[in-house]
């Protein structure tokens, strides 16, 4: 798998599961995407379900934090002032799209595309 690939995954997902991955010093990250409507205490929509992109668990920002898109999230500075881009070579990937391994996102590359 290479950062491309997986950007085009993730850029193309309206909706993308919990996805985690390590990297030296941080064993825990998580990503995703969603494209619910969220509302705030007055229940006025903060988003009108458009698809946005979040950080949470292991990133610099404590709660998390929002993208517009796949690659603004992948190169993004919060991982100990590194972006996932940054990272690339040292990341660990456990589980892609909530159920993927990272051996199981390339057997689907091949057979989507002969890659």
């Amino acid at each position: 798998m290479t950062y491309d690939q997986l950007l085009a995954y993730c850029s193309d997902r309206k909706y993308l599961q919990d996805t985690y991955f390590s990297y030296p010093g941080n064993e825990e990250c998580i990503i995703g995407a969603t494209n619910q409507v969220f509302y705030d205490s007055n229940l006025r929509p903060l988003s009108h379900g458009e698809t946005h992109y979040w950080a949470g668990c292991g990133c610099d920002t404590p709660g998390g934090q929002g993208y517009p898109t796949a690659k603004a999230l992948f190169e993004a500075p919060i991982y100990g002032g590194k972006s996932i881009r940054d990272r690339w070579d040292e990341i660990s990937w456990e589980s892609i799209d909530g159920y993927m391994s990272a051996e199981d996102f390339d057997r689907m590359l091949l057979n989507r595309h002969g890659e």
